[in-house]
């Protein structure tokens, strides 16, 4: 979970309804040129399902759940979130996850399919592409494939 979204806050004014709220994140991620802009749409319902669950009261949008299912009223720590990765994790049978993993699995997903780095370098919020470079795992096969997209216009000459 990207930083911006673990630390987002909700507000008195946004209490009225979740539309509210919706229209105000996403102008404030737009506004900013927030690394989630891009992402926002895919969001949305989850955001919402969440919203419906945790109420309009003002204070941190993501809080713990306790056992018996009941929400906590305190921003939860990033320990608590790693925890929750680390549990997730262990069920799918996936060892040594971090939240880095997730960092590095959003870049080279995006590289994967064929986004631009430049692009995907403003999305991470690295300052320099080659800390972007650094995610790509394509290989010679994507080099190739990008080669391959080049026409140089050549008429041979007949003998």
């Amino acid at each position: 979970m990207p930083k911006q979204i673990y630390y987002l806050h909700m507000e008195q004014q946004d209490k009225q309804t979740t539309t509210r709220w919706w229209t105000r994140f996403a102008s404030k991620a737009v506004a900013s040129h927030d690394e989630i802009e891009p992402s926002i749409a895919h969001l949305r319902a989850a955001l919402e399902d969440w919203l419906a669950l945790r109420g309009a009261w003002e204070g941190p949008l993501f809080v713990p759940v306790n056992k018996g299912g009941r929400l906590g009223r305190r921003r939860m720590t990033e320990q608590a979130v790693y925890g929750i990765l680390h549990k997730r994790a262990t069920e799918a049978g996936v060892d040594d996850l971090s939240p880095h993993d997730l960092r590095r699995t959003y870049v080279g997903d995006l590289l994967d399919r064929g986004a631009d780095i430049a692009t995907v370098q403003k999305l991470a919020g690295h300052a320099d592409v080659s800390t972007t470079a650094r995610y790509d795992r394509r290989g010679g096969a994507a080099r190739r494939a990008a080669a391959d997209l080049l026409h140089v216009p050549y008429a041979r000459r007949r003998p």
